[in-house]
């Protein structure tokens, strides 16, 4: 274990610069310690999975809060699908609050329940583009179809980076 004046680890999320002090990993976490305290310094991941966490977040959020302005001014785009679906402006609409719901708890500390509400929300797009709609719509190259599979990919990311913080069944994932 390396010990001295100046300790800077390259795995470490943070520089360690610490007088007499014992560098230890254990477990996946870097531990810094001394005489006097304990301080747990997280694996290599932390800063990185927090990155990733707000990146995907911020994503799905973005690809959300665009489609939300085409929905709520019933676009045309917007009210073909859904004409074509089935659910016409009730379905637009509904579809529209339960994104925006989701957009706003992606943003909260329950982002994993945004995430879930999203993932259920675009799991029924990507259905649709599946079934009905095909993946490319009105001549847009799939580029719908290709939206919603991101939010899709972002919303698991974000969900999976929490599953521990979901009520009930989180200690057990």
């Amino acid at each position: 274990m390396p010990t001295g004046r100046r300790l800077w680890k390259k795995k470490a999320t943070t520089r360690v610069c610490a007088r007499s002090c014992k560098f230890t990993e254990t477990a996946g976490a870097f531990v810094l310690q001394n005489e006097s305290r304990h301080f747990a310094i997280d694996f290599l991941g932390t800063v990185h999975m927090k990155i990733l966490d707000w990146v995907a977040r911020l994503t799905a959020v973005a690809i959300l809060g665009q489609t939300l302005f085409f929905k709520f001014s019933a676009a045309p785009e917007s009210v073909y699908i859904f004409d074509k679906v089935g659910l016409g402006a009730p379905g637009r609409i509904g579809s529209g609050v339960a994104e925006l719901i989701a957009a706003l708890l992606l943003l909260t500390p329950y982002a994993w329940l945004g995430a879930l509400l999203a993932l259920g929300v675009i799991s029924g797009a990507i259905m649709s583009h599946l079934t009905v709609l095909g993946i490319e719509v009105q001549g847009d190259g799939g580029e719908l179809f290709g939206l919603a599979v991101v939010v899709f990919l972002a919303s698991l990311v974000v969900l999976y980076l929490h599953r521990r913080e979901i009520p009930v069944i989180g200690d057990k994932l």
